[in-house]
């Protein structure tokens, strides 16, 4: 099992600071399948 915990990421460019993801959990099975795109669509293969 991979397990991330309280994962964010910041882009910084020549304008504000644009959050993409803030204290972000997650755990991956082993032999799982993500895929994780748009503002909030996560789809998952059950363990």
């Amino acid at each position: 099992m991979i397990v991330l915990q309280n994962i964010s990421k910041y882009y910084y460019t020549d304008t504000p600071v644009t959050l993409a993801l803030r204290k972000v959990h997650l755990e991956f099975c082993k032999a799982s399948l993500w895929q994780l795109q748009g503002r909030v669509a996560v789809e998952s293969l059950r363990c």
